[in-house]
């Protein structure tokens, strides 16, 4: 049986995902974490009408998908194992789980944080498996010493450029 976290956690997530929303730069990372911050009030709205908040509890110790977790769902995304709703499906419930860090750029957790919430838009036809795909598994392959350097090619590819990053097969 399934529970629905408590309203503490639900309020620290919703938190996150808010955070997340104001640095969005792009329409898909708008919309992802519009959609979670949509999904995290219903759920925090039906468990105020029926769960009282325990300031005591902690959030559970669950984080969110490592970079070989999301890098295996790329690369079945992209050999068609996996639809776009088949995998934002999965992206969504995982962010819907999991309480995401608010870190900047240069945190390599940035990457994973990033990543999931892209392929949690997937469902809206934005990204595709043979143009996007090895442009997040480069970013999921980015040095965590390099981790901004890692943006800026992410953020090259979103606007269309080049990516050395892509051409030399990282």
């Amino acid at each position: 049986m399934v529970h629905d976290p408590p309203q503490q956690v639900l309020l620290q997530r919703l938190a996150r995902v808010e955070a997340l929303l104001e640095r969005a730069t792009t329409d898909g990372e708008r919309r992802a974490a519009q959609a979670a911050a949509d999904r995290i009030r219903v759920r925090l709205a039906a468990s105020r009408a029926t769960i009282p908040a325990d300031p005591l509890l902690s959030p559970p110790g669950r984080g969110w998908p490592d970079r070989g977790m999301l890098r295996d769902r790329v690369h079945h995304w992209m050999s068609g194992r996996l639809s776009n709703e088949a995998l934002a499906e999965w992206a969504q419930g995982e962010v819907d789980q999991c309480l995401l860090p608010d870190v900047p750029a240069s945190d390599p957790v940035s990457v994973e944080v990033e990543v999931l919430l892209q392929l949690s838009t997937l469902h809206l036809g934005v990204l595709f498996p043979g143009r996007d795909g090895p442009a997040l598994i480069a970013f999921l392959e980015t040095p965590e010493d390099d981790t901004e350097g890692g943006w800026r090619a992410w953020f090259r590819h979103l606007r269309g450029e080049p990516s050395p990053r892509l051409s030399d097969g990282l």
